[in-house]
């Protein structure tokens, strides 16, 4: 979103701030002694929104933009991640196998457009020439952040300057190893890790909320809860965050590599793990890995709206359970869930930085869903039941006016298991088709158009149309005919 909003030249990294640790140019902190390269979303001077924009927060100066709807942003924070890749291991030589502190003996930062970076030629001695001594050039001075911002950290949290320096597409990292001479038959290893680490999408939409709502004031504290703990900082501040938990994620796969991987081994996962819809609970059931013990529990975690947001434990189940009927859930909203089996904390020593004698748990990436589980309503009994939901359907309105989860979402209800909606303008242009075929009396819009345009202000027409005969399996009384239809308006305010 952010290349949309802010500019496209920001998704070709024109304004990525680019720093690196462990290459000798400067002395860096104690517990920041790793050899890395990373990356973030900068300060982009040409953008005209008005406003600091590192962690490219969605504001209303940014809009109207392609996928952006003009007055329709919360002032999520876009980009507030960092990236980066660090070396674990380079060997000196063919011969020399332990690793060399001094590999990268290259780090770099490039123009981006540069005919050095594109276009790689093996079999041309001159592009092989120029490469080689882009590669072998050893360590660059100043590192690029600082180029761009000579203060460090300050300039960092309060940006002024351009990160393309005056280029035509900016700047990327880049490093080189050796250089190295091998005979035939000879080789050398080198070991790396790429990491990315940045808030969460919840994080970045509750503090792009009050970002937003102090006026875009770059001195305003945001405050957030991590780990129980209420914390307020600047909107650049908690950006900055994200930093640290990639220098984290670089400290573990250091550890890790350290060890040879003989790390504590967490429980299994569960070999299979359904998720399933009914009409007054989501029911998830599952079972162990064949060949692999109970662990010492079990844990159900959930979100709602979006598979990349914040998940919450909503259940701790004992080793022999294998079943949940998640009877919370409200109508209307996504939700997504994931398992994970719980280990009991035995055998686990502190290797590779994993806290002693803490209990492990598989990875939630073996039973994360993506798909979205919502409660199934039964079908309504007749045309007149149908019910569209909120209407009108105002952004601005107070939160209990909308869905619990803020997205842009119209409900009809009590609607036929088996229908087509037709959604028109007042002047009665088609904006969408909704084919509703699963049996249940829900059905869901986002508000855009079949191109995927988000609709605007107005009033709109919707056509319901039954698509086959139902029957109340009850009683045995035809409930709709295929083609019967009904007509049903609503309106949006942006």
């Amino acid at each position: 979103n952010s290349r949309y909003a802010i500019g496209n030249p920001t998704g070709w990294g024109f304004n990525t701030m680019n720093d690196t640790r462990g290459d000798g140019v400067r002395v860096d902190p104690p517990d920041e002694q790793f050899r890395a390269q990373f990356a973030w979303h900068g300060y982009y001077p040409s953008f005209s929104g008005g406003y600091g924009n590192l962690g490219a927060p969605l504001l209303p100066p940014a809009v109207p933009a392609i996928n952006v709807a003009e007055g329709d942003t919360v002032g999520r924070l876009a980009s507030p991640q960092f990236a980066g890749v660090v070396t674990l291991h380079a060997d000196g030589s063919a011969a020399a196998e332990a690793d060399d502190p001094g590999q990268p003996s290259t780090t770099t930062w490039l123009h981006s457009d540069d005919p050095i970076t594109s276009n790689n030629d093996p079999f041309s001695p001159v592009r092989m020439q120029r490469e080689y001594d882009a590669m072998s050039a050893g360590h660059r001075s100043p590192r690029h952040a600082y180029a761009v911002e000579p203060t460090g950290l300050p300039g960092f949290l309060d940006p002024t300057r351009d990160p393309s320096l005056g280029t035509t597409g900016g700047y990327s990292s880049a490093n080189g190893y050796g250089p190295y001479t091998l005979a035939p038959g000879e080789s050398v290893r080198i070991v790396m890790a790429e990491g990315a680490a940045g808030l969460s999408r919840e994080a970045a939409t509750v503090l792009g909320r009050q970002f937003k709502a102090s006026g875009a004031d770059a001195n305003a504290l945001l405050t957030y809860e991590v780990g129980g703990q209420s914390l307020s900082m600047t909107k650049n501040e908690w950006v900055f965050t994200s930093r640290d938990s990639l220098f984290q994620t670089f400290r573990r796969a250091i550890a890790n590599y350290e060890s040879d991987y003989a790390i504590p081994r967490p429980p299994a996962p569960p070999g299979s793990f359904e998720v399933a819809g009914g009409g007054d609970r989501i029911s998830l059931a599952w079972e162990t890995l064949a060949g692999e013990p109970d662990p010492a529990g079990w844990e159900v975690y959930r979100a709602q709206a979006r598979f990349d947001s914040t998940y919450t434990l909503i259940y701790t189940a004992g080793p022999g359970e294998r079943s949940y009927d998640d009877t919370t859930p409200v109508r209307g909203i996504d939700y997504y869930y994931y398992l994970v089996a719980v280990g009991d904390g035995s055998g686990n020593d502190g290797g590779g930085m994993t806290p002693a004698g803490v209990p492990l748990r598989s990875s939630r990436y073996f039973t994360q869903t993506y798909l979205p589980t919502q409660l199934k309503r039964q079908q309504g009994q007749s045309l007149e039941d149908i019910r569209i939901v909120p209407n009108p359907f105002n952004i601005s309105s107070n939160p209990s006016l909308r869905f619990p989860d803020q997205t842009d979402k119209l409900a009809f209800y009590n609607i036929p298991g088996f229908a087509r909606i037709d959604i028109y303008t007042e002047l009665g242009q088609l904006v969408d088709t909704i084919i509703h075929d699963n049996g249940s009396g829900d059905a869901f819009w986002d508000h855009t158009t079949s191109s995927r345009q988000t609709v605007v202000s107005g009033l709109y027409i919707a056509v319901i149309t039954v698509t086959q005969d139902i029957v109340d399996q009850a009683t045995g009384e035809m409930l709709f005919r295929n083609g019967e239809r009904t007509i049903k308006k609503f309106v949006i305010i942006r």
